[in-house]
């Protein structure tokens, strides 16, 4: 089994049944909620500095009612892999 390149997915083999596709995933269960307030705007600033290591200024009102946050919390997860996924 191998790769037909290197950060292609496709596993490739001698006969067309040997042939796949490397693949990972993850599924989430849980309950989503639009964060609202003060909630929402810390959410917009961790975002924020995750992404531009800055939280800017601060969102107006009209900028604010433009975005919506949600949050997710998380009840369950699982995660599946097949084949050598290429990095």
């Amino acid at each position: 089994m191998h790769h037909s390149r290197d950060r292609d997915p496709m596993i490739t083999g001698e006969r067309p049944c040997e042939y796949g596709m490397a693949y990972e995933s993850v599924m989430i269960e849980g309950t989503a909620s639009f964060l609202r307030g003060d909630g929402k705007v810390r959410a917009l600033e961790q975002i924020a500095m995750q992404y531009a290591h800055e939280t800017g200024a601060p969102y107006t009102k009209e900028q604010n009612s433009g975005i919506a946050v949600i949050e997710v919390i998380i009840t369950s997860c699982t995660g599946r892999r097949s084949g050598s996924v290429p990095s």
